[in-house]
């Protein structure tokens, strides 16, 4: 009887054969370590409901309202740069007409001056008679083929003859090589008066210069005045 009750005890007291779980091994730990991370990571990274029908409605509906207002802005932006472009335009395009005035002012006045200078030259050459009478017969009527044929086109002796350059004999000229133009109405033309014409009062705009051999006058065929006040047929 004793000898069987003590069986029994062995018998229990022995474990049964087959793994034993134990809450503290390695496995378990990384599983329950793994399961951590996951619902770590799920918390980090919530997920997106998608919006409902309505709210697709209201985004749309914001867009267009944006469009409609960025519409508008750029409607007054290019007003603004209209409006810029105007004031910039009424301070840059009275100034430049000034500067380009006075640089045909400038002109003119140097063109006068080539003039003078080669109606001086001529005279000095000629026995102070100066171009536009035909063979510097101070008697005869001037004209401007004469002027122009004296100063730039022919070749002259001292009586004012012409004659082809090279022509022995006919050593004076050409003083210019061209009729300069006057800025003002661009044109080179000359009109050539006589002793009682007065060329302040012949000023017509159809030549380009006003000529009176009898006093060496020659001057611009222009009207009006420049920014000092003083007239143009005055240079």
């Amino acid at each position: 009887m004793i000898t069987v009750i003590s069986k029994l005890k062995n018998e229990n007291s022995n474990p049964p054969p087959g793994p034993i779980q134990n809450p503290s091994a390695p496995g378990r730990f990384r599983n329950s370590k793994a399961s951590n991370q996951h619902s770590k990571f799920s918390r980090s990274f919530p997920t997106k409901k998608p919006p409902a029908a309505g709210g697709f409605r209201n985004s749309k509906l914001k867009t267009q309202n944006s469009k409609r207002i960025r519409q508008a802005f750029s409607l007054v932006e290019l007003m603004i740069i209209v409006a810029i472009l105007g004031i910039l335009a009424a301070i840059v395009i009275p100034e430049f007409q000034t500067h380009s005035q006075k640089a045909k002012e400038a002109a003119a006045k140097d063109n006068l001056r080539i003039l003078r200078e080669a109606i001086e030259r001529y005279a000095i050459e000629h026995n102070g008679i100066p171009p536009g009478y035909p063979n510097n017969d101070i008697n005869d009527s001037p004209s401007s083929f004469y002027f122009s044929a004296q100063l730039v086109v022919m070749a002259t002796n001292s009586k004012g003859q012409l004659a082809e350059h090279g022509t022995p004999g006919y050593d004076y000229g050409p003083y210019i090589t061209y009729i300069p133009t006057n800025p003002f109405n661009n044109k080179n033309s000359v009109a050539v008066f006589g002793k009682s014409t007065i060329l302040s009062e012949s000023i017509t705009g159809v030549f380009g210069w006003l000529y009176k051999p009898s006093t060496r006058e020659i001057r611009l065929d222009y009207e009006g005045t420049d920014d000092q006040g003083t007239d143009y047929i005055e240079y």
